[in-house]
């Protein structure tokens, strides 16, 4: 008899799967990113907001200026990006098809499965892109 899991339970699933994720792309990308940038542009982007909250500068001078700022810490953070992108494919289709679920679905004791059984590979990326 299959039991469907119930969406909390996926979510949960989901959310320990994000967590270890993010936290293995912290401990790859962080030799690679440079902390003092990152604290001096969000500094920056503070200054800005309160700026214009204090009527210091108008809305067009703030949106250039922050889009600019955006910019420049996106650039900083994009290897971070880059790492968490590229262990998401890994982790939710490559090692969920070879080991049959992720750590979150296994502790949760959820396993995706067609109607077949096994999930095939292309099964297994139109589900973790959907």
């Amino acid at each position: 008899m299959k039991n469907n899991a119930l969406f909390i339970q996926r979510f949960a699933a989901f959310i320990v799967d994000m967590l270890l994720i993010t936290f293995i792309a912290s401990l790859i990308a962080t030799p690679f990113t440079n902390a003092f940038n990152a604290e001096k542009l969000q500094k920056q982007s503070s200054e800005l907001v309160e700026k214009m909250l204090a009527g210091e500068i108008d809305q067009k001078t703030y949106m250039t200026e922050a889009s600019v700022l955006t910019y420049e810490i996106d650039r900083n953070n994009g290897f971070y990006t880059i790492t968490c992108l590229i262990l998401g494919i890994l982790y939710f289709i490559i090692y969920q098809f070879y080991k049959g679920q992720t750590i979150g679905k296994k502790l949760f004791k959820i396993k995706i499965e067609s109607n077949e059984g096994n999930l095939s590979m292309n099964q297994m990326v139109v589900r973790s892109l959907v």
